[in-house]
């Protein structure tokens, strides 16, 4: 393993540096673990690294964030603690520890222990991999589970028989691996998942954890064949009653991702769009309203997503018809500018008006971004007082600007004194 972490970047070599040079001087073992280790061995580049100290895990990390850090947040329940260091990179730092989990779903106890206990209590063998950063061993892979097997056979596996009775987000998380690594599930672990499913165990987790859970799955690559593969094994009722597989929600999904990819690729849009949320979006589109609001606050979803999947729905059952006719430039703007990105193109995706979709692709490509230059503080030089008058000689200029009637700052200022009759 020397020589693989030889080749990684500048910022990556010269923390495991640092990393190994502080476990000597704390006299405690420091080990490169999970996500990273996989994917190290995968050739996967991932800057997200995960550490088990067999020894005291926070004063550790607090030495370490006096070396590098720039922020650090310390969960003292489960002696974890996360830095990002000053060259962007995260780093969650643990105790070594063990788990029991009183009733499945339920966060669980913890114990700390040895390294060997800490990598059993992992999901799978393939996240169940350490690299040590200590000495003479520095390098040295340990793989109790044969964790470095199953990944050369691209295959998932669970460590022990009750892994997902003990944690059922385990559930999500084997779909989540296996569309992501082509892998298929070892012959046991399809049997003891299918099996947790039949026990409806997904339906007795957390509701913040399934959230955090859905909403990974939501970011990879091709939600919509995960999404599938989600509903083949375990359905999707757990998610909410409301929602079922039906064609119409494979083929809306499969919709979405073409018109994500479509906007990401675009030259007008100045704000990431958060893909996930558009996903989220479909899944949810065959529910009522009320139900949607219930399961936003279900949920406990931040407050700006619930605004976007409830302004979407809003949108459909109130505004639809309205774009099925070419439409004037400043009406356009006014019933999508509200909307956020996330909502317009899960309605571009849902819409099979071809009108309607010229009239979105026109928002989007010339007027969404238009603003005006003009702004308070010149139209108060001009003699007028604070009030809503401004507001209102500042909606007219920008309509001017959407309509193409006026061009520059020279015309915005021209209008405004035509409107106050200014010479």
């Amino acid at each position: 393993m020397k020589k693989i972490l030889a080749r990684q970047s500048k910022k990556i070599k010269s923390l495991i540096k640092q990393m190994a040079i502080l476990s000597d001087k704390e006299n405690c073992s420091v080990f490169l673990v999970g996500g990273f280790v996989r994917d190290l061995i995968l050739g996967i580049d991932n800057f997200d690294l995960d550490i088990v100290v067999e020894g005291n895990g926070l004063s550790f990390a607090k030495r370490l964030f006096n070396c590098l850090g720039e922020s650090i947040v310390v969960h003292k329940r489960f002696a974890t603690a996360t830095i990002i260091t000053k060259d962007k990179l995260k780093l969650d730092i643990a105790t070594a520890r063990s788990e029991s989990y009183a009733s499945p779903g339920v966060l669980p106890e913890v114990i700390f222990g040895s390294l060997r206990d800490d990598l059993k209590r992992r999901d799978f063998s393939i996240n169940a991999m350490a690299i040590s950063l200590n000495g003479s061993s520095f390098g040295e892979l340990v793989d109790y589970f044969g964790g470095k097997k199953d990944l050369r056979e691209k295959r998932i596996r669970i460590l022990h028989d009750l892994s997902f009775i003990d944690d059922p987000t385990r559930i999500t998380r084997a779909i989540r691996f296996k569309a992501r690594f082509g892998f298929s599930l070892d012959e046991k672990t399809e049997f003891l998942l299918k099996q947790a499913v039949k026990k409806r165990l997904l339906f007795k987790m957390q509701k913040h954890r399934l959230r955090d859970e859905i909403i990974l799955l939501l970011k990879e690559q091709k939600p919509a064949v995960y999404i599938k593969e989600l509903n083949r094994l375990c359905g999707l009722k757990f998610i909410y009653s409301g929602i079922v597989f039906f064609p119409s929600l494979d083929r809306l999904l499969k919709t979405i991702e073409k018109e994500v990819r479509w906007f990401t690729n675009s030259q007008f849009s100045k704000r990431q769009l958060e893909a996930w949320l558009v996903y989220l979006i479909g899944m949810l589109d065959g529910l009522t309203l009320t139900k949607l609001r219930k399961f936003c606050f279900e949920y406990a979803l931040r407050k700006k997503d619930t605004k976007r999947i409830l302004s979407y729905k809003n949108f459909m059952l109130k505004k639809e018809r309205k774009l099925h006719e070419v439409l004037k430039p400043v009406y356009l703007y006014k019933i999508m500018s509200p909307l956020s990105y996330e909502a317009i193109i899960a309605v571009l995706a849902k819409e099979n008006n071809r009108t309607a979709r010229m009239n979105i692709v026109r928002f989007l490509e010339e007027f969404h971004t238009i603003r005006p230059h003009i702004n308070g503080d010149i139209i108060k030089e001009l003699g007028i007082k604070e009030g809503p008058l401004i507001k209102k000689i500042i909606n007219q200029v920008h309509n001017a600007r959407i309509n193409k009637t006026i061009h520059t700052f020279d015309q915005e200022l021209d209008l405004v004194r035509k409107i106050l009759r200014i010479k």
